[in-house]
């Protein structure tokens, strides 16, 4: 029962949660089963459990000792504060909405060792973390947290709305029903919002997003100290809904039914043309197109038409191509200052 209280050195971005403290472990009776090292199978129930991997190896979260137990002896509910996850280098960072609402975690914490492991949340909000090994997670009902860690990991949130981090490793991540907050992180990832008002972010590698229905922000973009995207090929799709899509260099946009708003940076001109997002399905009855500029004067924009592409050009430089000639007009664009 005292194990718990041991517990620290698990760090996630910018992220603290907090376990029960000594005393409180044994009043809340929380139930600390040993994992051994071989690929483990996890259920919880609706109860407050915490599940340790024996060979759990470091994530980036904190995990540090609280005191709150409630004066009935059960554990008190735990406030993740707001926070920014993402590491601040997305082009839709400045949007209302970037940074993460408060989690209260009020149910399992479990904990998977270094191989693959199978771990299932329950009926409250839970914090599930993979580590290494190719894990399978599922958060359940409530607003979940999952982490995978290295390997490629499958994670499922479910219903509520849940946060979902793939890190390293080429991960399928499903944020089920709820507005769900999915980071693929490093690798070449395939994130599913599903129902609800979802935030996708690829991070490196060659991602594929789809928002699914809701009013969903999907961002391919990982920029660099320059401004510029240091990230390609990847494919964003917005499904229904009113969607903001931010793609970067060699990304395919598509926004589907809806009145979408894409994004792309004014820095990021392609010296060759073809290595320009490609914005598939621009309707100019009700999509637009934002384009982020870093310099101190609003650039120039200018458009050309070539055979079956729309190209954007902003100071002569390529930004975003339109496929076929939807009739854009210079009114459909809009200049947004980064600063």
């Amino acid at each position: 029962m005292l194990l718990l209280a041991g517990l620290v050195g698990l760090f996630a971005s910018g992220v603290m949660i907090a376990l029960p403290s000594e005393a409180e472990t044994e009043a809340a009776e929380v139930e600390v089963p040993q994992i051994d090292s071989s690929d483990d199978e996890v259920t919880a129930g609706g109860g407050l459990d915490a599940y340790l991997g024996e060979d759990s190896v470091g994530t980036d979260a904190a995990v540090e000792a609280d005191s709150s137990a409630a004066s009935d002896g059960s554990q008190a509910d735990r406030d993740l504060p707001p926070r920014d996850v993402l590491g601040g280098d997305h082009l839709t960072d400045r949007l209302d909405g970037s940074s993460v609402a408060p989690i209260r975690l009020d149910g399992d914490a479990m904990y998977g060792n270094g191989s693959d492991d199978k771990l299932a949340g329950g009926v409250t909000n839970d914090l599930i973390i993979g580590n290494g090994g190719d894990d399978a997670l599922f958060g359940g009902d409530g607003r979940d947290i999952l982490m995978g860690g290295d390997g490629n990991d499958k994670l499922a949130g479910g219903s509520g709305a849940d946060e979902l981090h793939g890190d390293a490793g080429d991960d399928h991540l499903d944020g089920g029903l709820g507005d769900d907050l999915l980071s693929g992180g490093d690798g070449d990832d395939m994130l599913a919002g599903g129902d609800g008002d979802d935030r996708l972010f690829g991070g490196a590698g060659s991602d594929t997003l789809d928002g699914g229905a809701g009013n969903d922000i999907l961002d391919g973009s990982v920029l660099g100290d320059d401004g510029t995207d240091r990230d390609a090929g990847d494919r964003l799709i917005g499904g229904d809904g009113d969607d903001t899509i931010a793609g970067g260099m060699g990304d395919v946009l598509v926004g589907g039914a809806g009145s979408d708003l894409y994004m792309v940076q004014s820095g990021g001109g392609a010296a060759n043309e073809d290595e320009a997002p490609m914005i598939e399905d621009f309707d100019p009855e009700q999509d637009e197109i934002e384009i982020v500029y870093e310099t101190a004067k609003p650039p120039t924009l200018s458009i050309i038409e070539r055979m079956d592409v729309t190209r954007i050009l902003v100071d002569g430089m390529v930004v975003a191509q339109l496929k076929g000639a939807p009739g854009i007009e210079l009114s459909h664009l809009r200049l947004v200052s980064a600063a």
